[in-house]
């Protein structure tokens, strides 16, 4: 991957009421092919009751704002505008970082983007924290998994109050690693990560270092459920924030993985009973 790779980026304007469903979506990966987004903070210009997306997709992919239109039929959000550019992935980059700052996601856990690190803004934060500070550096890149969103930062604040010296997790559809990371960070013996997009696989391994994370710690690999490195290994805990057609798709293989434990997060509240069943 190189700095002049190209993407398609789309960028969303609608009401701000709207905009927690969209991203809901959005990190529950329905649109199969977008490679990442991130919420706009700030833009001059913009009026204190919209939000604005930007979402980026492979540069060959031809229907992305067609696929972004029909997300936004599907949800009923009203009064929208969609525009489509191309940018590189240098440009990404750099806009992208203007719109994370950072965030506390529980008693001990904070998300600092890793351009803060060791930095006043850091030092300043991290004051607010009473007793353990325990910081997860991120470069989150194109990946999944910021910790901006609610399913993410449930599962961080459960992580966070469970003791984990000694466990093996399974950290299924690892978006940027900061599951694995903060079960790590709380004493977790290893941690094994998969996601099926490449983009999350290397931001996993590339914030686990950033973290001074030791490589015999963890391992990250690209495909899904039905991996081979996942048969025969005794896992204490899965941890999956994904989405329930995910589980439907891959239930049998699912049941076959050898754990103790499996905490999900992503399954929609409609769809509670479902799952359960």
């Amino acid at each position: 991957m190189t700095d002049s790779e190209v993407f398609i980026e789309v960028s969303i304007t609608l009401p701000k009421d709207h905009s927690l469903d969209l991203a809901t979506r959005l990190d529950n990966q329905v649109l199969t092919s977008l490679s990442g987004y991130y919420e706009v903070l700030y833009e001059e210009g913009q009026q204190t009751e919209q939000a604005v997306f930007k979402l980026y997709f492979p540069a060959n992919y031809t229907s992305a704002s067609a696929e972004v239109e029909a997300l936004l039929v599907t949800l009923e959000i009203p009064d929208y505008s969609v525009e489509q550019s191309s940018i590189n992935r240098l440009g990404y980059m750099e806009a992208y970082k203007e719109h994370y700052e950072p965030l506390r996601l529980s008693t001990r856990f904070a998300v600092i983007p890793n351009w803060h690190k060791a930095s006043q803004i850091e030092q300043d934060f991290a004051k607010q924290f009473e007793s353990e500070y325990l910081p997860l550096y991120l470069d989150p890149g194109l990946a999944f998994g910021t910790g901006r969103h609610a399913t993410t930062q449930m599962m961080i604040e459960w992580i966070d109050s469970q003791d984990w010296h000694n466990l093996r997790l399974l950290d299924a559809g690892c978006g940027s690693g900061i599951l694995s990371l903060a079960a790590l960070k709380k004493g977790a013996a290893h941690a094994t990560a998969f996601d099926i997009d490449r983009n999350a696989v290397n931001a996993t391994v590339e914030n686990l270092i950033e973290n001074q994370i030791p490589e015999n710690k963890y391992s990250v690999f690209e495909g899904g459920w039905d991996l081979p490195q996942l048969q025969n290994i005794q896992f204490d805990v899965i941890l999956a924030n994904i989405t329930m057609n995910i589980f439907v798709e891959y239930r049998k293989i699912i049941n076959q993985i050898q754990s103790n434990r499996l905490v999900v997060s992503g399954v929609l509240q409609e769809m509670k009973e479902r799952f359960i069943e």
